[in-house]
Parts: structure tokens; sequence; C-alpha cells
């Protein structure tokens, strides 16, 4: 288990935004272990935000942070077609909506 927990953990060296860009392209040559833990990560990661958002983040800030984890998530598709689609699910109906001046969502 410590080596698919090392697999997927980000080098603290490297600055933020490139870590965060190697997550995206090293997502489909990580290992079938570690594929589904980052599924499984990023699927919780997407519940808290969309339950409970980050102090501090912006819509756009919370928005982009969806659009990055399904980044990361098209690398490891294939891997549970069921878990993709609690993934699929948990984006679609947790990602924020840009609202109109009237508060309402724009239509997509």
């Amino acid at each position: 288990m410590t080596s698919v927990v090392l697999e997927i953990t980000d080098d603290k060296s490297l600055q933020k935004p490139i870590r965060k860009q190697l997550q995206i392209d090293n997502s489909a040559r990580l290992s079938a272990e570690a594929k589904l833990v980052s599924l499984a990560d990023k699927i919780c990661n997407l519940r808290d935000t969309a339950v409970s958002p980050k102090v501090g983040w912006s819509l756009e800030r919370t928005q982009a942070y969806f659009d990055w984890a399904a980044q990361v998530i098209a690398g490891v598709r294939g891997i549970n077609p069921t878990l993709e689609g609690l993934f699929d699910e948990v984006y679609r109906r947790g990602r924020p909506k840009e609202l109109t001046l009237q508060g309402q969502e724009t239509p997509e």
C-alpha cells in the first residue's frame, strides 16, 4: 500500500502549478491500484468541496478545481466504470454554475 500512496503523492519540492500539471500528465501511467486510489480521492475531494466550499475560494477558483480534477480523471478512465460514473455525477452536481445578476444559473 505504501508504494501506491507514494505513486500518487505530489513532489512538494515542485511549484504547485507544476505538481498539478504532472497529476494530469501522469495519471494514465499510474498502476491500476494507484488509478483507483486517485479516482476515489478525487470523488471525495469534489464531494467535500461541493458541500463545504474552501474558504477564500472564488466561484472561478472552485470551478477550476473541478475542471482540473476532471482532467486528472480523464487519464484513469477505463479502470472502474462504476466509480467513474460516480465521479461524473459528483462533478455534474457539485461543480458551481455561473450566476446571472439576478442570482439564477445561466443556461448550459
